[in-house]
């Protein structure tokens, strides 16, 4: 048997070769990779890109939110003022317009608050929330890097192939530069 090894052509060349790529790769397997360059990538690079895609996705949950309420209460100023010109009118109509400038105020405010009242309820309805909706909670950078993090096998054949070979986990880590992932451990929003 080993006598047919030795009749492969330039064996002597090709045997060291793959016996260090060998060595190389259980090397990056057991120690190198998930012990020295993912804990250091995890670190530098995809850590601060989550937090920073975190972030952003709060302030834009915030910032959604917002619109919605601002229009929600243009919507309702539009149909204030058309109140209180029909109430205004009424008012002076039935008890005149003496009437309608000493109290018209008075009823107009007290029907603006009650407006502003009926505007957050509706809110709370149509959404199912009283407030933005942020779509991560806790710790979930370090969550969904460390769920990344427990293949050691695919992080050892990522470092020793120079980080040129992209396994899933560490494709889904560097999505995080530009948006949330969903992991079913660590949450993050329903739709990836």
């Amino acid at each position: 048997m080993l006598s047919m090894i030795r009749d492969i052509p330039f064996i002597d060349a090709i045997a060291p070769v793959v016996i260090a790529a060998m060595l190389w790769t259980g090397a990056n397997v057991f120690v190198i990779g998930p012990d020295f360059i993912a804990p250091r990538l995890a670190d530098k690079t995809w850590r601060p890109q989550c937090n920073a895609t975190v972030e952003n996705a709060k302030t834009t949950a915030v910032q959604q939110w917002q619109d919605e309420i601002d229009r929600a209460r243009q919507q309702q100023r539009s149909e204030q003022d058309q109140m209180n010109a029909l109430t205004g009118a009424l008012l002076g109509q039935f008890f005149g317009e003496d009437f309608n400038r000493a109290f018209g105020k008075d009823l107009s405010g007290a029907m603006t608050a009650l407006s502003e009242l009926e505007t957050r309820k509706a809110l709370q309805e149509r959404f199912g929330h009283s407030g933005p909706v942020i779509p991560v909670t806790g710790d979930y950078c370090g969550c969904v890097i460390a769920e990344a993090l427990e293949d050691r096998v695919s992080l050892g054949l990522f470092s020793a192939s120079f980080r040129i070979w992209r396994p899933a986990n560490i494709q889904r880590l560097d999505q995080l530069s530009t948006r949330l992932v969903a992991s079913p451990r660590c949450g993050g929003p329903k739709h990836s």
